[in-house]
């Protein structure tokens, strides 16, 4: 029967609380003994997270920042303002600049082209209506 992720990772930390009772140890024969992958196990050991806990890439807006830029799309739909691609962007935008630290502020890449489109496909709740 084949083990799920949350069971797979329970033995991991098993073993990792294991590893970290003794002095020396055999990293295959731990790996072994609560059956889990070596590889996995060791990458755990070098402190390398698992994807599940791994901060996402290519984000360029945390959770705080989508939802500011939610409550702007869902403010403007409740006055009656079609909100434009073009203004989610910039509003969007703004919203990365204004949370940012003034330092890291020089790093910060421009958003692209098609990032409202990208974020409207990602996010089910934001749907595009068509006016009649």
């Amino acid at each position: 029967m084949e083990d799920t992720y949350l069971q797979h990772e329970d033995r991991i930390q098993r073993a990792l609380k294991h590893l970290s009772t003794k002095a020396s140890y055999n990293l295959s024969a731990v790996a072994r003994m609560f059956g889990v992958d070596l590889q996995r196990l060791h990458r755990r050991i070098k402190g390398i997270n698992s994807r599940s806990t791994r901060p996402k890439v290519n984000q360029k807006l945390n959770s705080y920042q989508i939802k500011a830029l939610e409550l702007y799309i869902h403010r403007l739909d409740l006055i009656g303002q079609p909100p434009l691609l073009s203004m989610v962007r910039d509003a969007a935008e703004s919203i990365r600049i204004a949370t940012t630290p003034p330092a890291e502020r020089d790093a910060l890449t421009p958003l692209g082209r098609d990032y409202i489109k990208r974020f409207v496909t990602t996010h089910p709740r934001m749907k595009k209506i068509r006016q009649k």
